[in-house]
């Protein structure tokens, strides 16, 4: 299965940075040229990425498991606050058009279905008794973003405890589903880096107050759930930076050496050449750099049969690359997770990058 954790579509005019500049040689209708806002707009934007061939193919060689983040509606927003501070009563006439259009698109079941510009899409799905998969949604019921968004050093106003990237509802549903899991694995997919992720090193740093480093109470709620749920096998994915990072969840992240309490890989498109290089170095894939943690390395080839069932692992058929709408050349890692004779793990199991001909690694 597939985890498409949110920014499905990008809102802006079609020909502008961050648009999908894949189909600007094509001609289309004026309507791609502006900002997405109507549900007629929202429609015809999903209808013009789903004509791309790759993004067809990877629908129909998986079920997908989707969530949103915030360019389905508008960049950054949070709640009824739209990032052009409209007011909130104009801007949930948006958001209800573009929560229409989502679920009109996406296979999502009748529970997800909106009414108006409300939509319950948090929801938790059980494969078996290996892995519970908690999957958020951290832009419905967000606390407006401090310091006016964008990257600021903590103060007062990100560490306020009475700020939320969930909502009390969603929080609660989330920690009281963790004290009644027996799942091997406990994944928590979503939209934001969830871990603390500082723009540079000593003092003087800066952390993104659209991410969780922005709600930093709500995260140590999170993480104080988990605990008193005895959850010691968090996995946390996460989507939205166009970067692929591997990080151990501490506990205390003003602790460098305070005890783990999960991992998170966040795993995006990229789109140029060099950013792909420069991932590739995160993760240690390219020499200068550490290797990459056991989780992260990919096997040199695929087992015969499976540990524990007998069966033969499934290949991945490539379902993204050069066409796809987030830019040309991308490419995702694939998250497996498996319960062989000597306990679960999680593996790697492909890494898909398109060839010259356009087949997979």
């Amino acid at each position: 299965m597939v985890f498409h954790l949110g920014d499905y579509l990008y809102e802006y005019p079609v020909g502008a940075a961050g648009g999908a500049r894949n189909y600007t040689d094509r001609k289309l209708p004026a309507v791609f040229n502006r900002e997405t806002v109507t549900l007629e707009d929202y429609r015809l934007r999903y209808a013009l990425y789903k004509s791309d061939p790759d993004l067809q193919a990877a629908h129909a060689a998986h079920p997908f498991i989707v969530t949103w983040d915030d360019h389905e509606v508008e960049n950054n927003y949070a709640s009824d606050i739209s990032e052009g501070n409209l007011p909130p009563a104009e801007f949930l006439v948006r958001r209800a058009a573009a929560y229409r259009a989502y679920w009109e698109n996406q296979p999502l079941r009748r529970p997800q279905r909106p009414q108006g510009a409300d939509c319950r899409l948090y929801r938790r799905l059980q494969y078996g008794q290996l892995a519970q998969f908690d999957i958020l949604d951290t832009r419905q019921y967000r606390s407006d973003q401090a310091y006016g968004d964008g990257w600021h050093a903590p103060g007062p106003e990100s560490l306020d405890p009475a700020r939320t990237l969930t909502g009390a509802a969603q929080e609660r549903w989330l920690i009281d589903g963790w004290r009644q899991s027996s799942a091997r694995w406990n994944v928590l997919p979503q939209q934001v880096t969830f871990s603390e992720r500082r723009n540079a090193t000593g003092p003087g740093y800066q952390l993104s107050m659209d991410a969780w480093d922005g709600y930093a109470a709500s995260r140590d709620r999170v993480l104080a759930g988990a605990e008193s749920a005895g959850v010691d096998n968090l996995v946390v994915l996460t989507g939205d930076v166009h970067v692929h990072y591997a990080f151990d969840i501490k506990k205390d992240f003003k602790d460098p050496g305070s005890r783990t309490a999960g991992v998170e890989l966040v795993t995006t498109s990229i789109a140029s050449r060099q950013g792909r290089r420069g991932q590739a170095r995160q993760l240690g894939h390219l020499p200068g750099r550490q290797p990459a943690p056991e989780v992260l390395q990919r096997p040199a080839r695929l087992p015969h049969r499976h540990p524990g069932t007998g069966h033969r692992p499934r290949r991945i058929p490539y379902g993204v690359g050069r066409h796809h709408p987030r830019g040309a050349g991308a490419h995702h890692r694939l998250l497996r997770l498996r319960s062989g004779r000597s306990g679960p793990e999680a593996r790697l199991i492909q890494d898909v990058r398109p060839r010259s001909g356009g087949r997979p690694s």
